[in-house]
This record gives C-alpha cells, sequence and structure tokens, in this order.
C-alpha cells in the first residue's frame, strides 16, 4: 500500500468514525426528550412552530422550539427568544447543535422547524430529530431549482414521515399522497379542515394544524386557543401598516413579504383588501412591490409570472414594481405580457415627488383625495427588509424587536 492510499484509507476512517460518534451522540441526546415535533413544509412553519411551542408550553411541558423563517430564533421554555447567530448560509447541522444545546438544559420537549430546502437535507434535519410527531404545513411552488414543482416538494416532505410516529396536516391539495406515505411508513395520519382555525391568525390552516396537535396532546381546545392567542408572532409575520401622505390621502401598507410565493401572497393581499373595504377604506391605485434577490433568480420569476395574471385590467394589482435585481428571463416575461411594470432601486422611490420615477404616475399621492395600497411581496430578506423599515418608519414605529410584532395605524 503507497503512502497516497494508506492517506486515503486513514481521511476514511477518521471521517467513519467521526459519523459513528456523531450519530451516537445524537441518539443520546434525543433520549432525553420525551416528545420532539418536526415542522416541515413551504409556507407557514415558522407560525406554526411558534403556535406549537406555545401549547407545549401550556400542556406543562419544558419545551425548547426554534425557528428558521425570517430570523432563526431559539424560543425557550420561559417564553424567551435568543437570535441564533450565524457566521455563514443556514447549515442542516444547526439541527443537530440545538438538540446537543436543548438536551444539557432541563427541555423534555422539542419542536423544530425544518431548516433544509433541499430534499436530501430534509431526510438529514429528519434523522436529526427522530421526531415522534411530524407536521407538514402545505406543499406550494416555491424553490423550483432545489424543489421542482409543488408535486415534488410534496413527495419531498413526505419522505420525512416518521416510521411509526405520526403526520398532521390540513392541505387537502396533498392529502392522500401523505395519507399514503405515512401508511407505508407505518405511521398514524391526521387530517384537519382548514375552517377549524378560522378566526384563531391570518392563515386558518396554520391554527388548524396547531388545533390538532393540541388534540394530539389531549390538550382541552378552550386551553388551546388561550395559547395560541397569546403566542409571539414571528417577525416575518403579516404586517399592516398605514400613514398619511398629504391631507386626505393615505397608505395602506401591506407587508407579505416573508410568504416568498404567490399563492400565499395572494390569499395575504385579498385578506387585506377584504380588511381595508370593510374599515370603509377606497384605494385608488393598487400596487404589487415585489422585492428581489440576487440569489434568488427563480423566485423573482415566479412573482414576475404571478404579475402577468394579477396586473391586469380588473386584477388585484394596477402595477408591479420590482425593488432590486430583476433578471433577464423575468424581464422578458414582463415586457411581452404587456402589463404595467418598473424597476426601483431603492424604497424612498415610492414618494418622490412627480416627474422623478418612471412609475409616478401610477403612485403620485401628493394630490388630495388619492389613496394607495401597497402590497410587499418576494422576500423579507436584502431589499425587502430595506422595504419594511421604509414602511415601519413612514408609519411612525420602530424596528420589530425579539418580543414581538409591530401592528397597527400611525395615527
Amino acid at each position: 500500500m503507497n503512502a497516497s492510499t494508506l492517506a486515503g484509507f486513514m481521511a476514511f476512517a477518521v471521517a467513519l468514525l467521526f459519523l459513528v460518534a456523531e450519530r451516537i451522540a445524537v441518539r443520546q441526546a434525543r433520549s432525553r426528550f420525551k416528545l420532539v415535533v418536526h415542522v416541515n413544509g413551504t409556507r407557514g412553519k415558522s407560525t406554526v412552530t411558534r403556535m406549537i411551542h406555545a401549547l407545549l408550553r401550556e400542556a406543562g411541558y419544558m419545551a425548547w422550539g426554534k425557528t428558521t423563517g425570517t430570523e432563526p430564533r431559539l424560543l425557550l421554555p420561559d417564553g424567551r427568544e435568543r437570535l441564533i447567530r450565524r457566521w455563514g448560509p443556514a447549515n442542516v447541522r444547526e439541527q443537530r447543535t440545538m438538540l446537543f444545546r436543548a438536551a444539557v438544559s432541563r427541555a423534555d420537549a422539542l419542536v423544530f422547524e425544518c431548516n433544509a430546502v433541499r430534499p436530501e437535507l430534509q431526510l438529514v434535519s429528519a434523522s436529526y430529530l427522530d421526531a415522534n410527531l411530524l407536521v407538514l404545513t402545505n406543499a406550494r411552488l416555491d424553490h423550483r431549482l432545489e424543489q421542482g414543482s409543488a408535486l415534488d416538494a410534496a413527495e419531498g416532505f413526505a419522505a420525512t414521515i416518521p416510521p411509526g410516529g405520526t403526520v398532521i396536516s390540513s392541505d387537502p391539495v396533498h392529502r392522500l399522497l401523505w395519507e399514503q406515505a405515512a401508511a407505508k411508513a407505518g405511521a398514524r395520519f391526521i387530517f384537519i379542515d382548514p375552517i377549524e382555525g378560522e378566526g384563531l391568525g391570518d392563515m386558518p390552516e396554520n391554527s388548524a394544524c396547531a388545533l390538532a396537535v393540541a388534540d394530539w396532546l389531549e390538550l382541552p381546545r378552550d386551553r388551546a386557543a388561550k395559547a395560541l392567542s397569546g403566542y409571539s408572532e414571528d417577525p416575518g409575520a403579516f404586517l399592516e401598516l398605514s400613514w398619511s401622505d398629504s391631507p386626505g390621502c393615505r397608505t395602506l401598507f401591506m407587508d407579505a413579504s416573508a410568504a416568498n410565493e404567490p399563492e400565499s401572497t395572494d390569499r395575504l393581499a385579498r385578506l387585506a383588501y377584504s380588511r381595508a373595504e370593510a374599515a370603509g377604506s377606497i384605494s385608488t391605485q393598487r400596487l404589487l412591490v415585489i422585492a428581489s434577490r440576487a440569489d434568488r433568480p427563480d423566485r423573482s420569476i415566479l412573482f414576475a409570472e404571478y404579475a402577468t395574471g394579477a396586473c391586469v385590467p380588473g386584477g388585484l394589482y394596477d402595477e408591479a414594481i420590482f425593488l432590486g435585481p430583476v433578471p433577464l428571463a423575468a424581464r422578458r416575461r414582463l415586457k411581452r405580457s404587456g402589463i404595467r411594470y418598473s424597476v426601483i432601486r431603492k424604497p424612498a422611490e415610492l414618494d418622490r415627488a412627480p416627474g422623478a420615477t418612471a412609475v409616478q404616475d401610477a403612485i403620485d399621492v401628493s394630490k388630495e383625495g388619492r389613496s394607495r395600497i401597497i402590497v410587499a411581496a418576494g422576500n423579507r430578506g436584502g431589499h425587502g427588509k430595506l422595504l419594511h423599515d421604509w414602511a415601519l418608519a413612514k408609519a411612525g414605529h420602530v424596528s420589530t424587536s425579539i418580543s414581538g410584532q409591530a401592528r397597527g395605524e400611525a395615527r
């Protein structure tokens, strides 16, 4: 055996020993918990994780939670939160590290949001947690490069079903697929109708999933409702603000930027419109402002496709405005469609003086009696954060703290 072959063999042996040691350590850490819940899906994972954390605390568990949404957070047994500081991109081994941290505390239950996008890494997350309960929120079209179609994503989520465990979902579209996958894994499947979550949040299906978890925990519905009414929202929660641009003219700002994909954005926009109409607010301009990220060109293209169907005459919006870089493929789709769209570099361009930008005809609110609704979409990070902070400043709010989410109207 020559030196290079020997070195290769030694490297393989060291790697193998590391993996075996890691697996033993993970199993030992996992054995310290009475209950582990894994939350997976396309949308609503952070919200559902926070809801379940509140339910576990109400049920008497010393529960740790972990979300990986707009900001990665640890949810502690006493209700406090800690920001998880990362020195690089999100890594699935973070699940293992946080599992170890929880194991040396007094925690006896965990609820962790899956922090992986690629199907093979979702399996790694599931392997680390070895969950008793898997909650699948939904499967929608997002992360096309990594997950493919919504059906492909649903099949990837199905692979994380814990053998012999329990699966909960309120997604009627993929109910049969997940039910069949659960049966093959020897797992129990529980479906709850989204209508059961009505009145407990902006997205009833999220609340419905939480209620099904409460039933599984044998926590009475009245206590579950109490816990859900006081849970701490994610920093990316749907946000509604308003401010006066001039006498008799207002802007309603609906921040759905953390929704990340068109289906959820569309639902939140329609919810916002219905609330505005119920409050007697009549808008003369409805704008879709899409915050783009250079590292998410697939998402920009997805929202360009959405805009071509939602910005037509009589559609949901009068104009689509892209904030940040827009891939050439997305621009081509927009131009071919003939819809009204624009590209801006910073949020302040949304309220410049007349004639200052190409979009001013659509968004000039300096004239008395004009009003607008802005629906923010696309991404909360990068340009999305700039847009979010701009709206908070316009409405007279400061940036949200770790303890909650600012909501409401500037008076």
